[in-house]
């Protein structure tokens, strides 16, 4: 990831998850989206460097909010209703609902290059075709790491096998 491209928390809540983003990159994120005022409230004060927007995810315009700057990370927890107690009772149901459609809104107003280091393919790797065909092919792509986790794993047992 560039330093110049954008890290987004989006879901962003009281900031768990960007503390780990900074953990893992340096930085807390450019970006935080959440709907709870006061998780965001929380949030601002553990990550006073990132710029908040206590709004509906749903309502967030990618475009708006990144005021045009690539995306290099996009981080996409599910809803805390569901999956945790951070509403202060017990989750209200164990499904996935919705919120898996984030991800599309924001991929769409992509450009291919950005899509592709999404999936994990490095700069290097050469895309063809028009931005049209590149998008298409990119979405029907397998992400390279876990093709070769996978390959790795069956490659020793492979020889274990033989």
């Amino acid at each position: 990831m560039n330093t110049n491209e954008l890290i987004v928390d989006s879901f962003a809540g009281g900031g768990g998850a960007s503390l780990g983003i900074h953990w893992a990159t340096g930085r807390s994120p450019d970006i935080a989206i959440n709907h709870n005022p006061a998780a965001i409230a929380m949030h601002k004060a553990n990550h006073p460097e990132t710029r908040h927007y206590a709004e509906d995810v749903f309502a967030v315009k990618p475009k708006r909010v990144t005021r045009g700057k690539p995306v290099g990370l996009l981080w996409l927890s599910p809803d805390c209703r569901h999956f945790s107690r951070a509403k202060g009772s017990m989750p209200v149901k164990k499904q996935i609902r919705g919120l898996a459609w984030i991800a599309v809104k924001w991929a769409v107003e992509k450009k291919p290059r950005e899509l592709a280091r999404a999936q994990g393919f490095p700069d290097s790797f050469i895309l063809t075709g028009t931005a049209t065909d590149q998008v298409a092919r990119i979405g029907n792509s397998v992400s390279p790491y876990p093709a070769c986790v996978l390959v790795e794993a069956n490659l020793v047992e492979c020889e274990v096998a033989a």
